[in-house]
């Protein structure tokens, strides 16, 4: 049962890191093979447009498909 859950876990991890390396053009910043729009530093400044105005998702998925925090 526990290698189960092993397996379920790792495949949703790995599921939705492939997500992440999908980009839109002018995301040209490459940070961990992911690439990002300059001025990703000051996300609610310059990513709501796209990601939502709490970064969880809008016309672009949510940043924290890929990252933990920001």
């Amino acid at each position: 049962m526990m290698k189960l859950k092993i397996l379920l876990i790792a495949f949703f991890v790995l599921a939705g890191l492939s997500s992440c390396s999908d980009f839109p053009e002018g995301h040209t910043a490459s940070l961990g093979g992911v690439r990002h729009k300059p001025g990703y530093n000051l996300p609610f400044q310059n990513c709501t447009g796209c990601h939502g105005q709490n970064l969880q998702g809008g016309e672009g998925p949510s940043c924290y498909a890929c990252h933990d925090r920001l």
